[in-house]
């Protein structure tokens, strides 16, 4: 469909909102209506004894490219990027890197933190 309107794939969609207004649920019913179509969910970015949150941000992106066409699903965008990775974050999100085939749907719970990251 993004081919056929002509729309990048760089596109995704950012539910946002206070909690409890059915941001999580909204994905999950649109994880149900994509039989077949491969998904990761990403709760947190943060690298454990081993590696970076950037390794963790190139694996991730690095999977969905793997799978694609996908869904890429980042819960809690505003707590997953932090001012030491939301460079490399972008760079893989918005990059020289070939997304085609995947759709990233994120949420928030708090769009102000994100100002500065999606100007």
């Amino acid at each position: 469909m993004y081919e056929r309107y002509g729309v990048p794939w760089k596109r995704g969609v950012l539910f946002l909102g206070p909690p409890g207004n059915g941001k999580t649920h909204t994905l999950k019913a649109l994880l149900n209506a994509s039989p077949g179509v491969p998904c990761l969910y990403v709760k947190s970015f943060k690298a454990d004894y081993r590696g970076t949150d950037q390794d963790n941000i190139r694996k991730v992106f690095g999977r969905a490219r793997a799978c694609a066409p996908c869904l890429l699903v980042l819960e809690d965008l505003d707590s997953l990027i932090d001012d030491e990775n939301r460079s490399f974050f972008l760079n893989e999100l918005d990059g020289f890197a070939d997304n085609a085939g995947i759709v990233t749907l994120a949420t928030t719970n708090h769009p102000d933190k994100l100002r500065c990251v999606l100007n």
